[in-house]
């Protein structure tokens, strides 16, 4: 694929995530061919997958950070192929993740100059805190993610270097995708800490923002995707998953 053209590739899409499609849609190996960058999570909702730098990580409930081998399959995600950042702003004393988003909005508006398009963001920096959560490897029959969601493994850790890897979509693509911001942090070194963002502080760091002109969607083929039923409002119900503790 050609590198200049920056579109991000997504396998699977949100609404089946929430309905329990838990199945492998695609393969990390393949995912990777497409992208740098990128979040999601694997089959059978094992953890929260965070690819950064061309490796593929898994935040596992407790926090514990684990590579992933290349054949594995991963349920949901999306990449994208980001080697430098379009529009950087520096930030101290960020207080709470709904303060941090404002901040990266204000990076996406510089870069993207519309509420139109795709943005990626990565944040680098020192944080006094950040809470995140995983869930645990699910069994089949897999049951809807908003009921999975209910017994999700929630951590915090204190003075944490590391980086928040997330993706922006437009609210005309909700079935999509989440609307809004939707972060993965993992700690710098890549072992100790990572998961799905619910909650942070930033001491101090560099916010970039990655206009992203197309998306490239993969639908799942498998028997269960067939059989879904979309037509019903999911929205409520992604959001009390995707952006709240469940505490």
């Amino acid at each position: 694929w050609r590198w200049h053209i920056m579109n991000a590739y997504q396998f699977s899409t949100m609404n089946a995530l929430m309905l329990g499609h838990f199945e492998s849609a695609e393969k990390v190996k393949d995912a990777l061919e497409h992208g740098l960058v990128g979040i999601g999570t694997y089959e059978g909702l094992n953890g929260e997958a965070i690819i950064i730098d061309g490796c593929a990580y898994n935040g596992l409930p407790g926090g514990e950070i684990k590579q992933m081998d290349v054949e594995t399959g991963m349920a949901f995600g999306i990449v994208a192929p980001v080697q430098m950042m379009g529009t950087v702003f520096q930030q101290k004393s960020v207080l709470n993740l709904e303060s941090l988003k404002e901040r990266a909005d204000e990076v996406r508006k510089a870069e993207c100059k519309s509420d139109n398009f795709i943005c990626f963001a990565r944040i680098d920096g020192v944080f006094d805190s950040v809470t995140v959560r995983s869930c645990y490897q699910q069994n089949e029959p897999y049951a809807p993610m908003y009921e999975v969601a209910k017994s999700q493994v929630e951590t915090t850790r204190n003075d944490v270097e590391g980086t928040l890897i997330g993706f922006w979509f437009p609210k005309y693509m909700e079935s999509i995708n989440l609307p809004g911001w939707h972060f993965h942090f993992i700690s710098a070194d890549r072992k100790t800490f990572g998961g799905h963002c619910l909650e942070c502080s930033l001491k101090s760091g560099l916010i970039g923002g990655k206009k992203i002109t197309g998306l490239d969607l993969r639908l799942p083929e498998d028997s269960s995707f067939e059989k879904m039923d979309f037509n019903q409002d999911l929205r409520e119900k992604t959001a009390s998953v995707e952006g709240k503790s469940q505490k």
